[in-house]
């Protein structure tokens, strides 16, 4: 789990400079493969973040790609692990 999340922390950064560069389709590449993979994974809430933002970066919404981005970040910075027992 460690390993997966520091790869969406890397996928993360890809992001925001493709939003810098206005680049959706690259957006909505990595978007989509997050939202499958995270809920593999049973991070179903980032696989609906990924959902909002693979939508929004399909249709070259701006604002929406924006916010998407930012709740991913928050979502990252803010996910505690708990080991099982």
């Amino acid at each position: 789990i460690p390993g997966y999340l520091k790869r969406r922390n890397e996928d993360l950064e890809v992001l925001q400079k493709l939003f810098t560069d206005g680049r959706y389709i690259e957006i909505a590449k990595i978007a989509h493969k997050v939202k499958g993979s995270a809920a593999g994974y049973g991070f179903t809430s980032l696989s609906s973040l990924a959902k909002e933002l693979d939508t929004a970066s399909k249709n070259s919404n701006k604002d929406s790609v924006d916010i998407s981005i930012k709740k991913i970040k928050y979502y990252l910075e803010n996910i505690k692990i708990r080991k099982s027992k």
